[in-house]
């Protein structure tokens, strides 16, 4: 018998310590293990890339159907893609509508498109992503960026409540969550140096000479319970830490008011395309920029009965920041025309549309909207007139 006349029975007091009667792992809390469902890892230069299997590693981590690598050719013009989920989801759409257009006008080159548009994509992901490749050996004919909301929506709702630098990549607090610094290092030794020793405890316990004891199966209970309160604090300081280190937060971003900030996500946005347009003139090829459509903007589109029902929330804060930033957006776009960037402004595109168009609460457009906005593209890139 043990404390409180209870029978000591070595089984029971391994289940209280969380382990099993035959050998196996002891209980103990994991340390977050985020962004598997997505299948992103980070990238040291672009922020995060994808990690699905070896196509994806072939290609650099980007869902394209051709190599990144792959270059310009004169039996073929090549076509680079940047942006976000909306540039990404566009890509085979606009990669047909180059297609036809080329033999529409009697042009034997294929058209190849290479897409480095992933979700959640935001300036300067972007350019660092083009300045990369090019690093790389990349080289295109036309390198196209069509972008805009995310720079917005996703810098207000996902970074900055959490103290996150709005120019740095969405949720990169969480995307650093398991990344060790010297604390976080120091906190993760004792973490698993408690847990040995509490597996220490459940080896003796299953060893029968020291099991049927019941003043060793005292003392087994005390250093247990000692142990896993150990282990709770470790895990409990480590949690602290998550999110509060330079690495997750960035440069503080000073509090403003929500125009404010839309007024400076604007301008970094622009100066970012500014900096794509040089680094393209630079290797030889062509820079078209596009502000892709959104279901926010005042007076872009007359939404049908089904859109307002499956893709309109005007509480959403998503659509605050579009509403409040798109206008900003396109006075920044109108300096980028006047400072030479083949600059277009898409937002009005679906005005005429009555259609169902758009998918969701967020930003993206069905099929039959990205074969508007892929063919609206390819005529301003190759000058065609419809």
């Amino acid at each position: 018998m043990i404390k409180n006349k209870t029978f000591y029975d070595p089984a029971r007091l391994l289940g209280a310590i969380g382990a099993s009667p035959t050998p196996g792992n002891v209980a103990t809390p994991r340390l977050p293990d985020l962004f598997r469902d997505q299948k992103e890892v980070i990238h040291p230069y672009t922020g995060y890339v994808r990690d699905y299997n070896e196509t994806f590693r072939a290609h650099y981590g980007y869902d394209t159907d051709h190599p990144p690598l792959i270059g310009r050719s004169p039996e073929r013009l090549t076509i680079g893609l940047f942006g976000g989920s909306v540039a990404m989801h566009l890509y085979h759409s606009l990669e047909e509508a180059f297609a036809k257009a080329l033999a529409r006008a009697g042009d034997p080159r294929k058209a190849v498109l290479v897409n480095f548009a992933l979700g959640g994509y935001k300036q300067p992901q972007q350019l660092m992503t083009l300045e990369y490749f090019l690093a790389l050996g990349a080289s295109f004919d036309v390198v196209i960026n069509l972008d805009g909301f995310n720079e917005l929506a996703l810098s207000q709702a996902d970074n900055l409540p959490e103290g996150v630098s709005p120019f740095y990549p969405r949720l990169w607090n969480l995307r650093l969550a398991d990344t060790l610094s010297p604390d976080r290092l120091q906190k993760l030794v004792v973490l698993a140096a408690t847990r040995q020793d509490l597996e220490g405890v459940v080896v003796g316990l299953r060893i029968p000479l020291l099991s049927r004891s019941a003043a060793f199966g005292l003392w087994s209970g005390w250093r247990a319970a000692s142990l896993q309160r150990a282990l709770a604090e470790a895990n409990r300081a480590l949690t602290a830490m998550a999110g509060h280190s330079f690495a997750q937060s960035g440069p503080p971003f000073p509090s403003k008011q929500p125009f404010e900030a839309m007024e400076e996500l604007a301008q970094f946005w622009g100066r970012c395309s500014r900096q794509m347009a040089g680094a393209c003139k630079a290797s030889g090829c062509a820079y078209f920029h596009f502000l892709q459509p959104n279901q926010y903007v005042a007076d872009s589109k007359v939404l049908a009965e089904e859109e307002k029902a499956t893709a309109y929330a005007p509480e959403h804060p998503y659509s605050k920041a579009a509403s409040l930033g798109y206008p900003a957006l396109q006075a920044a776009g109108k300096e980028l025309v006047v400072g030479g960037v083949s600059f277009f402004d898409a937002t009005p595109l679906f005005k005429d549309h009555a259609e169902t168009l758009y998918l969701d609460a967020c930003c993206h457009i069905n099929q039959i909207g990205n074969t508007i906005l892929a063919d609206y593209i390819v005529r301003q890139i190759l000058g065609e007139h419809q």
